[in-house]
C-alpha cells in the first residue's frame, strides 16, 4: 500500500532532496503499518497531517529568514 500520491509529491518538494529517498522509505513503510492496523482512511489522513506539519514548518523557517 502506498501513500496518497499528491501528498507524497508534496512531501517530496518541501523535503531537502539528499534525505527525501530515506524519508520516503520510512514513510512509506509507517504508512503501510498504519493501513494494514488502523485502516487506510487512517493512514492517509495521517499522511496528509504530516505534510502539514511539513509545510507549516517551511513556513515558519522560511519567516525566520525573510525576518532577519
Amino acid at each position: 500500500m502506498r501513500p496518497p500520491r499528491l501528498a507524497r509529491a508534496v512531501l517530496a518538494r518541501l523535503s531537502d532532496p539528499k534525505h527525501w529517498e530515506e524519508i520516503d522509505g520510512d514513510l512509506t513503510e509507517w504508512y503501510a503499518r498504519t493501513a494494514d492496523t488502523s485502516g487506510a482512511t487512517r493512514a492517509r489522513l495521517a499522511y496528509w497531517r504530516i505534510v502539514a506539519a511539513t509545510f507549516a514548518a517551511s513556513c515558519t523557517a522560511i519567516g525566520r529568514q525573510v525576518l532577519r
